[in-house]
């Protein structure tokens, strides 16, 4: 651990999913970073921004956790890891993958703790989530934001994934006309594929940016 070196706070469905972006990104980046995984998050429950009724017939639904999840990490979480390693980064991201980076991106409108945003493969399907951006803003201390999908995507026969890749440009052509550093690269494949190379290459395109 880097105290002065850029950090990302990688949210995770599971730990040996951050271990293996941390080796991917390791492998093509020679800088000091640091990578912290939060991983062992109540999926649905605490990656939702607001309510949102399911979208699949066994699908538990989405009960908007997120603003308790997001107080927990700022007014806990974040702060014991700042202290613990003596952080004192130039530069703080937050990173997600699926309802993961759908988090990252409500983070960025009310946090102030992150001036980048990685949302890789963000489910931007989430009803009127962008409507909920474009109006919320982001944080002013947000100087970089990274979006990316796979090609894919959009090929759901769910008629709600089925507008992720319109909502996704959607996004991205309202952030570049705000004039904020964003960048919208398009993966091969669909949402599960290559899931933690796609992350590692979203960090790294961070770590050479910022």
């Amino acid at each position: 651990m880097d105290p002065n070196a850029r950090t990302v706070f990688l949210l995770c469905y599971e730990a040996e999913e951050g271990q293996k972006v941390f080796s991917l990104v390791s492998r093509d980046f020679t800088e000091p970073f640091n990578l912290i995984v939060i991983s062992s998050i109540d999926w649905n429950k605490e990656l939702s921004p607001y309510p949102m009724n399911p979208i699949f017939p066994d699908d538990p639904g989405y009960s908007g956790d997120g603003p308790a999840f997001l107080s927990l990490l700022e007014g806990e979480l974040i702060p014991a890891i700042k202290e613990k390693y003596g952080l004192n980064s130039r530069s703080y991201a937050i990173a997600g993958y699926s309802l993961a980076g759908l988090f990252a991106l409500y983070a960025g409108t009310k946090s102030t703790s992150f001036d980048a945003v990685i949302s890789a493969s963000g489910s931007l399907w989430f009803e009127g989530f962008v409507d909920y951006l474009k109006r919320e803003g982001l944080s002013p201390n947000v100087r970089y934001v990274d979006l990316s999908l796979g090609n894919k995507e959009s090929n759901s026969k769910n008629v709600v994934l089925k507008i992720v890749e319109a909502k996704t440009r959607e996004l991205y052509e309202h952030l570049k006309y705000l004039g904020i550093q964003v960048s919208l690269h398009m993966e091969e494949g669909g949402h599960f594929k290559d899931v933690e190379q796609r992350q590692a290459k979203a960090i790294l395109r961070y770590l050479k940016q910022m």
